[in-house]
């Protein structure tokens, strides 16, 4: 038979002291008393302070008597299956240099109607369920958890560590049909999103220009951007970060190649047959194809009906061999590759060499810097995800809470409720 595990706790003989230990809280609070109502599912716990105590003025720290009270109430995690609620006397110090202040009780903030641990649980929860889900097995609405959740993101982006950030990967995503759009912004030597706003296009640089101005970052310092070939996103960074090189992302250079190759599938499968259904063999590199799919590829590549297509797909690998060139060979091998596509006489081909031409620099800085959108792509996805199992989001401010949520490096400190008062 299994021993039982000795305790190293104490025997509890002070109902009192047990809720006060709970809470964390120390002399001069005390619990006053506690009602539990069994019908209601609910549990009020008194809090009270020891008559004569001095508390520190807000303003300026210094010990002053008690001026008077107000009553306030706060939501508490739950005792067992019970709602708990925790009321108190919050005194005001009267201080003669700043007046009459409210002073900062240790287990709640000024304005909110939650213990700093309910806030904490929330903030704990957030990243991992919708809000709405929260707010069912929390029972508070969830415009409330809103309120708690922008509170400590908003304080988190006013107060994170941006020291070191030089390249920056920005990219937009959408949270709800109807061209609802989200731009992040992600440090692309940490890995992690550090700030996010709602819309897209130019402005959203300027706004993020102004965010790292506020937090003490000078603009000049940005070296790198990562992106599309939006022209807005290009517009927006020449205007506040004039200094900084782009590097057009080399999964969407990649991704408009498929495209073009696909589109002279289409056109050609008209005269053969051979060429419906093969979508994907063309768009996978050759290496994740199955047997089987390489087969077939290559009874597509030796037909006379599909020349077209194979031009096109011929230059994709061309292209993607590009990416792996060392910088000394990459504006050789980009040149042969627009020469080539330029003269194709395929007109999607055609198309993309014209946008390549007028974005070379930005395409040729990728073998130069190494970076792409990798990790927003990543970022986004985990985004995505959560944004379906919320079933999207009523507002952008949620959508932009939600994106930091689930990318941003939040490491949230909650005060601890051990801040004692003065006492004498």
């Amino acid at each position: 038979m299994r021993k039982a595990r000795k305790s190293s706790g104490k025997e509890v003989t002070d109902l009192n002291q047990l809720f006060l230990g709970f809470l964390g809280l120390e002399e001069p609070w005390f619990i006053q008393s506690i009602e539990w109502d069994p019908l209601e599912g609910r549990v009020d716990l008194h809090v009270s302070f020891r008559e004569g105590t001095r508390f520190p003025c807000p303003k300026c720290g210094g010990s002053h008597p008690v001026h008077d009270c107000l009553e306030r109430t706060w939501r508490h995690l739950n005792l067992f299956q019970h709602k708990t609620y925790l009321h108190a006397r919050v005194p005001r110090t009267e201080c003669p240099e700043h007046g009459v202040h409210q002073i900062a009780v240790p287990w709640g903030e000024e304005r909110s109607g939650f213990t700093l641990l309910f806030e904490a649980f929330v903030m704990e929860l957030a990243p991992l369920l919708p809000v709405k889900e929260i707010s069912r097995v929390l029972g508070e609405t969830d415009t409330r958890l809103w309120r708690i959740i922008r509170r400590h993101v908003d304080r988190f982006l006013a107060t994170q560590d941006l020291t070191g950030l030089r390249r920056v990967g920005v990219d937009e995503t959408s949270y709800r049909r109807g061209h609802r759009y989200v731009t992040a912004f992600v440090d692309l030597d940490r890995g992690h999103a550090i700030w996010v706003t709602e819309g897209k296009g130019k402005a959203v640089l300027a706004r993020f220009a102004a965010y790292l101005t506020s937090r003490g970052v000078a603009p000049s310092v940005i070296t790198d951007f990562t992106l599309d070939m939006s022209e807005a996103f290009i517009q927006g960074i020449g205007e506040n970060f004039p200094q900084a090189r782009l590097t057009f992302d080399k999964f969407h250079v990649i991704k408009m190649m498929n495209e073009a190759v696909d589109q002279v599938r289409r056109e050609e499968r008209r005269g053969a047959e051979e060429l419906t259904g093969s979508r994907y063999l063309w768009l996978y590199n050759p290496e994740s194809l199955s047997p089987k799919q390489q087969a077939a590829l290559t009874a597509l590549l030796a037909s006379k009906n599909t020349r077209k297509t194979q031009r096109a797909y011929a230059l994709k690998l061309l292209l993607q061999e590009f990416y792996e060139k060392v910088p000394r060979w990459g504006t050789v091998w980009l040149k042969r590759w627009y020469w080539r596509a330029s003269h194709s006489r395929l007109e999607p081909v055609k198309k993309l060499a014209r946008t390549i031409k007028n974005h070379w620099e930005g395409v040729l800085n990728h073998i130069r810097t190494g970076i792409d959108n990798g990790i927003l792509e990543g970022r986004n996805s985990l985004f995505k995800a959560a944004s379906a199992k919320a079933r999207g989001y009523r507002t952008s401010t949620y959508a932009a809470l939600s994106y930091l949520l689930v990318n941003a490096k939040m490491q949230l400190r909650f005060p601890g409720p051990r801040e004692a008062a003065h006492t004498g």
